[in-house]
Formats: structure tokens, C-alpha cells, sequence
């Protein structure tokens, strides 16, 4: 049986609380603290540390949301330290045999490290989680060996129910996107599913895929899905952050800087419909750096030197990125894989139409409308669908339109916490 008198639903946060990132998972988690918060859910923010779940302060579900504007001296170093360390690990990598690579991930220095990176100054003020008899939802991607080893034992001592919300899968189907690092260390992440009495996923393709790896569990009791509604950004007062004196629509392109994403593939494009002199607005690019993200930078720097109007932008503020999409003309994310897509619902929360790839979680996304689809791994039907947005009126015109009444198909925040916080709480 399981403690009344607890808050009904206790929520892993410690990827979120702890890296300060802001990529669609943080997104995702921060989106729902929102939720849970305004709505007065009988939840509660815990965090792993030192071996141990701590219960976050009541007023976490609100101080996580605004965890890049509250870090002291200590946690900003550490956060800088941690870039740094990244950029100087993926230099020497190749330099390093993969068995070695592997195994230091799990060896006592590696934990240490990974200790004093994510640790709290005031962490040890915090209440000690007692596991027994409660709902815990693991609600993003756990990298400690530590965290995973102390899940898997909550799981086997049958005194908690554990939701698993999954995003992707990406790392083990789709392995030529992602370092084997990264891989080694999803895989067991992943392992937690099998045992897990409750699967979460965010689009009927990632629970396909789940539900595959799973296998004939004997713990699952209850597996769904559900899309996720598009992110709540807060009306902006700034000019666009680049020069657009004209007021010119632009392409916009919101993804982070990695092969997965297809950005080669839409250069490819690009030069396709300029061979057939093919007018093309400014694209604009919204993203961080990521892993492997030299060729994409080295491709679009040719480009531009060819003439082609392509701007870049990093680091701006969260509500520029939902003023761009009001102004764009046509949102483009041409992933080769997702688990899910949200720059696709974003895009047309703003009534803004988008071209996106006829594969996975996206091209279920199709069904709605003011979305066209492309075959990913084809540069010549990408510029085939540009080039029909691009001159064709009428085209242009429907796609918008739809895009437009697509905003009531789509969601939001307060339902999708609600239906998430019941199915992680029912026995």
C-alpha cells in the first residue's frame, strides 16, 4: 500500500536542477513544474545526491524554473567548468581507445567528478527521500551509474511504483547519431523501462519503439502516449535579433547543430533551388552547438561566401525564440529522426506553417494542419516542397490557413500535467 499521508507523485528532476540546459527536455520538465505548480498538484521535486533522493523545498517548482537566473558563484563555475570539460574531452576522444573511454565512466575518479560538477552548496539542508510506498516519476534521462544501480534496487524492493517518460530512443535505433559513449550509457539508462510499471511516451512512435525494447515485462502495467503541447512563451518586447530593417519573412530553422537534424540536407536543397534560380528568403538558424557540429559550420559558411542569406543564432532569450516564429515565414525542421518534434506544434501555435520530415514521430505530426512532409534522406524532394511553398500562392495560402486552425488541435500545458500526474499516481 502506499502512504496517503505522502504527496501522490514524487518527480526526479536532477538533470534539469543540476546542468541549468535548456534543450526540449528542459523544456519539457520545466513546462510541467509550471503545471503541477499553478495547479496545486500534491507533488514533490526530488534530485539524487550522494547516493540518496533529497526532497527539494516546497518552492522548488518555481525556483526551477528560473534556475539560470538564482546560481550562486560556485554553481557558475561549475557550470563552466563542465563546458570547458566537454569541449576538451570531444578534442582528445579519438585519441583514446573506446574500451578505456568506456570503463573510466564507471570507475570511482569518473563519480567523484560527476559529484562535485552536479553537487548543491545546500543540498545537505534537504530532507532525505523515504522510498518506501511512494509514486516516483522519472521524468528525464539519468547519466549516473550511481542513480540508475539506486532506481533499479527502488524497483526490485516492489515498495515503489516507478513511471518511466520517455522521449526518444534515438541512441540505440538510430546509433549512427550519437557518439558510443553516449550510447553505453543510454542502454543502461534505458534498462529502467523493463522494470518500470508504467511507460510514458510523447508520441505513438516512441511508444512503438518502447514497447519493442520493453519486451513481455512482467512489472509494466500500464503503457500510453501522448503529443506534447507546444511551449508557453512570454510576450517579447525585443526587436528580432538581427538586422531585418525591411521587414522581410524569412525560413526559420530551430535545431540544435547536429547531423541529426538534416541541416546538410537542407543546403543540398538550397543548392538545388538555386540552380533553378529559385528565389530564397533569409534563413534564419536557431541552435546550440552540439556533437559533430564541424561540417554543418564549415557548410554554412560556404554558403554564405556563395551568397546565400543564412544567419545563426545562439544564446538569445527564450521569448525571441517565440517572436521569431510569429514572424517566419515557414518553420523548417527536417530531422532525419525525433521522438517527438516541438518546434513542429510550436510553429504553428504562432500560425506559422511548417515543412517537416515524413518519418517517425513527425510524420505523425502531419495530420495536422499547415504541416507539409519530404523524405528526409532526399534533397530533391526537400527542394521540391520549398520550391511549391515558395511560388505557389495558393499553396502558400492553404498551408497558412491551416496552420492557423491547427492552434485549438494542440493542447496545453495544464492538460498534459494533469493526465500525466493521474496516470503516474493510479494503482
Amino acid at each position: 500500500m502506499f502512504d496517503s499521508k505522502k504527496p501522490s507523485l514524487y518527480i526526479d528532476v536532477s538533470h534539469t536542477w543540476n546542468s541549468n540546459l535548456q534543450t526540449g527536455m528542459q523544456k519539457v520538465v520545466r513546462e510541467l513544474c509550471a503545471a503541477w505548480d499553478s495547479e496545486n498538484f500534491e507533488c514533490q521535486l526530488v534530485i539524487f545526491q550522494n547516493g540518496q533522493y533529497k526532497i527539494l523545498p516546497r518552492n522548488a517548482l518555481k525556483e526551477i524554473l528560473i534556475v539560470s537566473l538564482s546560481q550562486d558563484s560556485k554553481t557558475l563555475f561549475r557550470d563552466r567548468l563542465r563546458k570547458t570539460a566537454r569541449l576538451i574531452y570531444f578534442k582528445i576522444r579519438s585519441k583514446i581507445p573506446l574500451c578505456i573511454r568506456l570503463s573510466f565512466q564507471t570507475s570511482n575518479p569518473a563519480r567523484k567528478i560527476r559529484s562535485y560538477l552536479n553537487s548543491t552548496p545546500t543540498l545537505e539542508n534537504y530532507e532525505t527521500l523515504n522510498i518506501n510506498g511512494i509514486n516516483l516519476l522519472i521524468l528525464e534521462i539519468v547519466f549516473d551509474p550511481d542513480q540508475i544501480e539506486y532506481i533499479f534496487n527502488l524497483i526490485s524492493s516492489k515498495q515503489t511504483s516507478v513511471t518511466f517518460f520517455s522521449y526518444d530512443l534515438i541512441p540505440i535505433n538510430y546509433k549512427e547519431f550519437c557518439t558510443p559513449e553516449f550510447i553505453h550509457l543510454f542502454k543502461r539508462y534505458l534498462e529502467i523501462s523493463r522494470y518500470s510499471q508504467k511507460l510514458w511516451s510523447i508520441s505513438n512512435h516512441t511508444k512503438n519503439e518502447l514497447e519493442q525494447f520493453v519486451g513481455n515485462s512482467e512489472n509494466l502495467i500500464h503503457s500510453t502516449y501522448k503529443w506534447l503541447p507546444p511551449s508557453v512563451y512570454v510576450k517579447c518586447d525585443h526587436n528580432l535579433p538581427f538586422q531585418n530593417s525591411e521587414k522581410k519573412k524569412y525560413l526559420l530553422f530551430v535545431s540544435s547543430f547536429e547531423p541529426r537534424k538534416n541541416h546538410l540536407g537542407f543546403f543540398l536543397a538550397l543548392q538545388l533551388l538555386k540552380k533553378e534560380k529559385i528565389t530564397i528568403p533569409t534563413v534564419v538558424f536557431v541552435g546550440g552547438s552540439a556533437w559533430n557540429d564541424g561540417p554543418i559550420n564549415k557548410n554554412m559558411e560556404n554558403l554564405i561566401l556563395e551568397g546565400f542569406d543564412l544567419i545563426k543564432l545562439n544564446n538569445i532569450k527564450e521569448c525571441c525564440v517565440g517572436n521569431l516564429y510569429k514572424h517566419a515565414l515557414l518553420t523548417l525542421y527536417p530531422s532525419h529522426m525525433e521522438g517527438f518534434g516541438l518546434p513542429v506544434v510550436e510553429s504553428l501555435s504562432f500560425g506559422v506553417p511548417v515543412l517537416t520530415s515524413d518519418i517517425g514521430s513527425t510524420a505523425e505530426l502531419l495530420k495536422l494542419p499547415g504541416t507539409i512532409g519530404f523524405i528526409p534522406t532526399d534533397p530533391k524532394d526537400l527542394a521540391a516542397k520549398l520550391k511549391l511553398f515558395l511560388t505557389n500562392q495558393s499553396t502558400q495560402q492553404t498551408l497558412t490557413e491551416g496552420a492557423k486552425s491547427a492552434k485549438d488541435l494542440l493542447g496545453n500545458w495544464s492538460d498534459y500535467a494533469n493526465d500525466l500526474y493521474l496516470f503516474a499516481t493510479k494503482e
